[in-house]
């Protein structure tokens, strides 16, 4: 798996390589069509890295006529937050390998997990907006 290159989805089983054009993504996934959110912004029902199956979201930049530069995953935390993340936490790192985690930034004892892979960097963490979310955000530099 080059994550590097493109993002692997398990289900539907896709390749979706990074700075697509937002056409090109609308054609590739033509038999499984992603709901627009807005300008620049498709969501997906998915499977990713064996992950839970959920929303992605997929980013383009510009907003119009953009290319992909990010993709989220992110759900409400389990009623055991600890436990769903350090679950997601060892999936993700069965795939993508050990992160480097930031000690200061924990929030309800859960602490960040970072990698960069080549031109992607890869998030999983918690944050807050009007509730806690759980979240692991792929974003790549320009091309």
């Amino acid at each position: 798996m080059d994550i590097a290159r493109a993002l692997p989805l398990d289900e539907p089983r896709i390749d979706v390589p990074w700075h697509l054009t937002e056409q090109g993504f609308l054609q590739l996934l033509r038999d499984n069509p992603p709901q627009k959110v807005t300008n620049g912004h498709y969501q997906l029902r998915c499977r990713l890295l064996g992950l839970p199956e959920s929303p992605l979201h997929f980013h383009f930049q510009p907003r119009t006529h953009g290319r992909l530069t990010q993709v989220e995953f992110y759900r409400n935390p389990q009623h055991q937050k600890k436990k769903g993340f350090d679950e997601l936490q060892r999936a993700l790192e069965d795939r993508l390998g050990p992160p480097t985690r930031r000690e200061d930034a924990a929030m309800d004892g859960v602490r960040p997990a970072f990698w960069q892979l080549g031109k992607i960097s890869v998030s999983h963490e918690y944050y807050y907006h009007g509730d806690h979310h759980e979240k692991v955000l792929f974003t790549t530099r320009a091309a």
